[in-house]
């Protein structure tokens, strides 16, 4: 699913994106953040989320391609 996220978009990583890659049972499906930035990238729309609360030390702030996320 491609989406279209702008600055200051809640998101979090979609079902699809879970079930595929395994992560249901991790840390990974309660994260939640907000979208700092929109990157264009010869991969793809790249999102860079500031994740909440958790202590993830330097991956507080991530780069995500677009097509891994949904809004929540």
């Amino acid at each position: 699913m491609s989406s279209s996220f702008s600055v200051g978009d809640r998101v979090r990583y979609s079902t699809d994106w879970l079930r595929q890659t395994g992560n249901e049972k991790s840390l990974v499906p309660f994260l939640r953040g907000a979208v700092t930035e929109v990157v264009e990238d010869s991969r793809g729309r790249l999102v860079v989320v500031r994740w909440d609360g958790y202590d993830l030390g330097d991956m507080a702030e991530t780069r995500v391609l677009a097509d891994f996320l949904e809004t929540c």
